[in-house]
């Protein structure tokens, strides 16, 4: 393999591991994100939701006192009125049932049941004749499951002045149901909304298909009270405080746990379909991302890699033309790598090798010259020993002969001179 190709398959497997491994941790990083605030989104919303729920019982049970003042009044002024009259009265006062019962606590009254057939109002909590015999008798109650309708109601014992009643009052909480509802068509990611006991007595499941589901005798469930997330749900779980922290009636129905505390438990069930549909919009962005990013690795690991590889391809040919044809040419490469330090020290070896051509070369002249002119020169000594000797038996004649021939020898010295430097200055 070419150390051209390996350089580009080195740098493109460079890019493939870091854009693939960096590509992995920021999807999973924002998937998380993603995931945690989805989370926390609908946790608020549970929040805000509980929050409403609970404004909602204390306007009620505002409601609920000025109805049993009103209704204290008619007793006052008026009597006490007939089953048929309360059946108006509570039509008037907006509630859903009336009842009156005697200081002992038998039903007198009724818009509901015969008030014959109804068991002490004494028997629902141990607590209210005590109560009522040593002070005023006012016991709201939490959100009850309804009987036998399943319906969730609030009801209010008040002991009359007088001592003479106990009106009980009895509203079924239809603004659980409303707010519920609206809650859930505002979002289509929440499928059901349930609103449970302390002890996991369902009050009330409210489904994104318009179904209110009220159980008629409904069992506990206290696993249903567990923040559970799979693949397709989220269920969130949210404690909501009652109006009333104590609630006798709630703890005789034992819809209470061993403390006592009444509360309430709202149970949101939402689909992860948004949630699934936004990481694969990741999962697509960081395949597509990685995809280009391959892509355009392989344009610039081939650009590189020819770069790195040009350099060192134009060393390779001043070395092959130096010992083809003996020429020393220097090389301008830039950069600073060590492609640049090995063609500073490739220039500095040049330089070094014309040095010693030079040096060569100025010997070989020297030789040359000495040869060359050696003869001449002794030519020249001995017609001047002839000139010395026997110039008055010289005619003009010879001399000008031996003057011209000594001029040759000089041109001819001058010749072989200029062609030695010729030949030198080729390095």
């Amino acid at each position: 393999m070419k150390f051209k190709y390996k350089v580009f398959f080195l740098i493109y497997s460079l890019i493939l591991v870091v854009t693939v491994f960096s590509s992995l941790f920021f999807r999973g990083y924002f998937s998380k994100k993603f995931e945690d605030d989805y989370t926390d989104k609908y946790r608020l919303v549970s929040n805000i939701l509980g929050n409403t729920l609970k404004q909602l019982e204390e306007k009620t049970d505002l409601f609920m006192y000025e109805a049993v003042y009103a209704m204290e009044q008619i007793l006052k002024y008026n009597g006490l009125p007939t089953n048929d009259e309360l059946r108006n009265i509570a039509k008037k006062l907006d509630v859903s049932h009336l009842f009156i019962i005697d200081n002992k606590g038998k039903f007198l009254r009724s818009t509901k049941e015969n008030p014959d057939v109804l068991p002490n109002a004494f028997s629902f909590c141990s607590k209210y004749q005590s109560w009522f015999n040593t002070g005023t008798l006012i016991n709201p109650t939490g959100l009850v499951p309804g009987i036998p309708s399943g319906t969730p109601s609030k009801f209010l014992l008040y002991g009359t002045e007088n001592k003479k009643y106990i009106i009980e009052i009895d509203v079924e909480a239809s603004f659980l149901g409303q707010t519920l509802e609206k809650a859930i068509s505002s979002d289509k990611n929440v499928i059901s909304i349930e609103l449970f006991s302390p002890n996991g007595t369902s009050l009330g499941l409210f489904t994104n298909d318009g179904k209110s589901i009220y159980q008629h005798w409904a069992l506990p469930d206290p696993s249903a009270l567990q923040e559970k997330s799979n693949v397709d749900t989220l269920i969130t779980i949210n404690k909501i405080p009652a109006n009333f922290k104590y609630c006798c009636s709630c703890v005789r129905r034992k819809l209470t746990l061993p403390d006592e505390n009444y509360y309430y438990v709202l149970k949101t069930k939402i689909s992860k379909r948004s949630l699934k549909n936004s990481l694969n919009n990741i999962t697509i962005v960081t395949f597509i991302f990685i995809i280009l990013t391959l892509l355009v690795s392989i344009i610039l690991s081939r650009l590189f890699a020819n770069k790195i590889v040009s350099r060192i391809d134009l060393l390779n040919k001043r070395v092959s033309e130096i010992i083809k044809t003996g020429s020393l040419e220097r090389i301008d490469i830039q950069g600073n790598d060590e492609i640049k330090n090995l063609a500073d020290n490739f220039n500095k070896m040049v330089i070094s090798q014309e040095q010693s051509r030079r040096n060569e070369l100025t010997s070989e002249i020297a030789k040359k010259l000495k040869h060359e002119l050696v003869r001449p020169i002794a030519k020249i000594q001995s017609i001047a020993e002839i000139l010395t000797n026997s110039i008055m038996n010289v005619t003009r004649k010879e001399i000008l002969d031996e003057l011209c021939h000594i001029n040759i020898i000089s041109e001819t010295g001058k010749l072989i001179i200029r062609s030695m430097f010729s030949y030198a200055t080729r390095f």
